[in-house]
């Protein structure tokens, strides 16, 4: 803090690296300054993305607050404080480039702020590993630690390559009948052979846990297969 600001903006390089992502994932890159709701005299300026009403205010903390080892109770008193000084609206992402875990005093704070709004706090290691800038995935991914939707602009053209790419029912056989015949002599279970296939792939987090439920994997070789090329 100095003087009578927080300033809680995103590094300007480490907003970079993903700028490209954002805007794909049509979210607008801007600062909001918002007073305190108890003296009105401290200003807070923070980074928010937006697309059309909706606005993500994402956090910076000073990464001495962050650090994994236990903040002072300076720090513990700004982060009370700090509750006050951020915008009522629209969700909140607490993301500092380098920490990947959040100390146990500061996590008790943020999970009592989870009770009356939509708190999140990302991982670094989430972003330095999301797929790399060209592969389609990266939105994705991205879309889905930021807790939103991926613009419909972007389901459409993904449909429409989908639809433009597909196999014939003669190709769609023969890959059904090589994966079927691999599932059946593999070492394991042919749920495990079709966890491991899926886990290699580029496809979000939030797909590969959707095709590889229980219910799913409980179903034959042979239908398994055939989903998944469908």
């Amino acid at each position: 803090m100095s003087g009578q600001e927080f300033n809680l903006t995103f590094p300007g390089e480490a907003l970079e690296e993903l700028r490209p992502t954002l805007e794909q994932l049509e979210l607008e890159i801007d600062e909001a300054e918002n007073k305190d709701r108890i003296s009105f005299s401290v200003k807070t300026k923070i980074t928010t993305l937006s697309r059309k009403a909706d606005v993500i205010y994402i956090i910076h903390l000073n990464p001495a607050v962050m650090n994994p080892t236990s903040p002072g109770i300076d720090d513990l008193r700004t982060m009370a404080f700090l509750e006050h000084c951020l915008p009522k609206a629209g969700p909140w992402v607490i993301m500092s480039k380098g920490v990947n875990a959040l100390p146990s005093q500061l996590e008790r704070l943020i999970n009592y702020w989870r009770e009356y709004r939509p708190v999140r706090f990302i991982p670094w290691l989430r972003i330095e590993q999301l797929p790399p800038l060209e592969e389609e995935a990266r939105a994705y991914e991205l879309a889905e630690l930021l807790g939103i939707p991926v613009p419909s602009s972007m389901r459409r053209e993904h449909l429409t390559r989908a639809s433009s790419e597909r196999l014939s029912a003669q190709d769609k056989q023969k890959v059904i009948g090589i994966m079927t015949s691999l599932a059946g002599s593999y070492m394991g279970s042919s749920g495990q052979f079709f966890e491991g296939l899926i886990e290699l792939t580029r496809l979000p987090r939030s797909w590969k846990l959707e095709i590889t439920t229980d219910w799913a994997l409980r179903e034959g070789p042979e239908v398994y297969a055939a989903r998944l090329i469908d």
